[in-house]
Order: structure tokens, then C-alpha cells, then sequence
């Protein structure tokens, strides 16, 4: 029913990274000045199977790993054809 084109027309690229020691270090030494969370999961954190935590809440709930860091285009105005 779709074209290739059609399905890759609207798409934005992204890009991957990881983490690495000092980003770990950079992140942890900066977390007194994150905003506090009220609701949500364990320590006010988001739950649920489509939860994607931040970067803070990796390196809290799971130091020393590497992590994946996804880096998206904010800012970009969609507009839908009605």
C-alpha cells in the first residue's frame, strides 16, 4: 500500500553512541543539580516496558556498564497534511 519512498519521505536521522567512564563521571558528579522526580517508579523514576531512562538513571541504576546514548534532532516542526 506504500511506497518505499513513501515510508522514508518524513524521516529524520539519528544517531548512536555510548557511554564511557567519564561520561559516567561527568554525569554522577552533576547530579545534584537534576530536578527531582515526584511520580513514577522507584525513586520517582518512570516504569513500565516502554520506558527509556535517562541518561542520570542509567549511570545511577547501573554504573560502570556502557550505555546506549541515542542523539535525536529536537526543535523540527512537523506538519500534517489534513
Amino acid at each position: 500500500m506504500h511506497t518505499r519512498d513513501d515510508l522514508i519521505k518524513d524521516q529524520v536521522k539519528c544517531w548512536i553512541t555510548y557511554t564511557t567512564p567519564e561520561t559516567e563521571k561527568i554525569v554522577s558528579s552533576h547530579l545534584h543539580l537534576l530536578p527531582k522526580f515526584e511520580s513514577g517508579g522507584q525513586n520517582g523514576l518512570g516504569q513500565g516496558p516502554r520506558y527509556c531512562p535517562s541518561i542520570e538513571t542509567k549511570v545511577v541504576r547501573f554504573s560502570g556498564r556502557e550505555h546506549h546514548i541515542w542523539l535525536e534532532p529536537e526543535g523540527i516542526l512537523i506538519t500534517l497534511a489534513v
